[in-house]
């Protein structure tokens, strides 16, 4: 079968869980032969929109492994041209974009970097109005493929852009359905939360609900991990700061309950990878909670994830019944086990070839 010539287009390639999904699936493709080279602008995310990050882009290549892409166990050659443009991608079968920015970028490229798609992760209206508005412009951008990650995302896609989709459901990856072991059930309740900086995650909200339960129930124990540990934290709630995969495994392990205080997401790979490892995932109902959540059946959804009255009532109710807790939690497990990231990846290259052929 005639192996294809991929380009991949991002607007970073800093640790977060929509990079990591798009370096899964380049890694997949390597694996079955085909020929990947990732772009990322050396200048900035925002380059011919006004906001030049230009010094700040080249500090953060210059001085951060993360910024690089070297915190990912790379099969493809990832560059950094100072801008997206014709001289500066190869030709190609095919160039992906992966962000509403990148999708004006690869739309204006030539013919010659191959069928273009458009691998849309989130509905991004989540900036100004006029951004907003080049977000859901960029939806109807005359792509030749556009992959969505869920079916809500892909309807959203119809009703507010006119935006027709092909579903690709984000997978869990192998390590985190490793066997769990035992039954969870012990002494002391871990409740653990992933910290993300960007408003729309709403950490600092989770945070405080997460505090007031610990003076409520002394004994219950707060865990949260994150790329950078901030500055200001509260040792209440132990941090460990950018976990291997292997780590991660392990502290999915420790925990009973995962809060997820982001009020909206694209997908969620945190909440899939704890749901993989039993945890009674807490979240509001979007992104892959929306997907394959059934309220306190596989998970607990948070009608307001910003409303903290709520989600304190609903945490309370589960610390006070712990059969409750991994009830649900193995029920995830069994969930997510058919879910894989390699059958995600197969699919996303049936896809690819369907754009060529």
């Amino acid at each position: 079968m005639r192996k294809m010539k991929i380009n991949l287009v991002l607007p970073g390639a800093g640790n977060c869980g929509g990079v990591r999904v798009a370096f899964e699936y380049m890694n997949a493709l390597v694996e079955k032969g085909h020929d990947v080279v990732c772009y990322v602008p050396a200048s900035g995310a925002y380059i011919g929109w006004k906001k030049i990050l230009f010094p700040r882009a080249m500090i953060r290549l210059v001085y951060s492994s993360d910024w690089r892409g070297k915190w990912f166990d790379r099969r493809f050659e990832l560059k950094f041209p100072f801008a997206i443009c014709n001289k500066a991608v190869r030709d190609a079968d095919i160039t992906i974009a992966t962000s509403w920015l990148t999708s004006y970028w690869v739309n204006r490229l030539s013919s010659a970097k191959g069928k273009k798609v458009y691998f849309i992760q989130g509905f991004e209206t989540w900036e100004t109005e006029k951004i907003n508005q080049k977000v859901i412009e960029s939806y109807r951008l005359p792509f030749d493929a556009k992959i969505s990650v869920g079916t809500a995302l892909h309807d959203r896609l119809i009703q507010e852009a006119g935006c027709e989709s092909v579903v690709i459901c984000n997978g869990v990856e192998e390590c985190f359905l490793k066997s769990t072991g035992n039954e969870k059930s012990k002494e002391n309740i871990t409740i653990g939360f992933p910290y993300r900086e960007p408003k729309v995650k709403n950490c600092d909200m989770g945070m405080r609900v997460l505090l007031k339960l610990k003076e409520k129930y002394p004994s219950i124990e707060l865990l949260s991990f994150g790329f950078k540990k901030p500055q200001v934290w509260d040792e209440r709630i132990r941090f460990v700061e950018n976990p291997s995969r292997e780590a991660l495994v392990d502290l999915y392990g420790q925990m009973d309950i995962f809060y997820v205080p982001s009020i909206y997401e694209g997908w969620g790979l945190p909440a899939m990878e704890a749901m993989a490892q039993a945890c009674c995932v807490v979240a509001g109902n979007s992104g892959v909670i929306q997907e394959i959540g059934r309220d306190k059946e596989n998970c607990v959804i948070l009608d307001d994830p910003g409303n903290e009255r709520e989600t304190l009532d609903k945490l309370s109710e589960l610390i006070c019944d712990p059969a409750q807790i991994y009830a649900i939690g193995k029920k995830a497990r069994e969930v997510v086990s058919g879910m894989t990231s390699r059958m995600s990846a197969e699919r996303f290259e049936d896809v690819l070839r369907q754009t060529i052929y």
